[in-house]
């Protein structure tokens, strides 16, 4: 099933996400695929990123970049390690720096060590992104309260 358009997309999203999984999964066609990975948009709580995991490797970096992102959206930490390797392994910067957002953007205390990590990279963007997801631990635990002397 070619999907092209958003209604089609947001209907399988809604009503038939066993053939939206099938549909990503049996796509060779980087166009498709593409269209699909940029236009998801929010996902249902019941949506399955394990979809989404083989992408992750795949040739062409836009696909790695839009199922990095979509895997984000979910928020799940059962996904960290695959993000951590992407953050530090891929060879786009932008994958790279998407993958440490999305480590981020999960607000789960388990990835502070993961972000902690990523502060050793050489690339300053990357750096940049795990210090945006540690600033959340840092307002969580010790919020700022500016005081004034009079």
């Amino acid at each position: 099933m070619m999907i092209y358009d958003k209604a089609t997309l947001e209907h399988l999203k809604t009503s038939d996400l066993n053939q939206l999984y099938r549909t990503i999964s049996q796509l060779k066609e980087n166009r498709g695929l593409l269209f699909i990975l940029e236009n998801l948009g929010h996902l249902p709580r019941a949506f399955d990123g394990s979809i989404l995991v083989p992408l992750v490797n795949h040739e062409n970096s836009q696909i790695r970049y839009w199922a990095v992102k979509n895997l984000g959206k979910l928020s799940d930490f059962q996904y960290s390690d695959l993000l951590f390797q992407a953050a530090t392994n891929d060879t786009d910067s932008l994958v790279r720096r998407e993958a440490v957002s999305a480590i981020g953007r999960m607000r789960d205390s388990r990835a502070v060590s993961l972000l902690i990590q990523l502060l050793a990279d050489k690339d300053p963007k990357v750096v940049l992104q795990a210090i945006r997801g540690l600033l959340v631990f840092l307002k969580r635990s010790n919020p700022c309260q500016h005081t004034q002397t009079k």
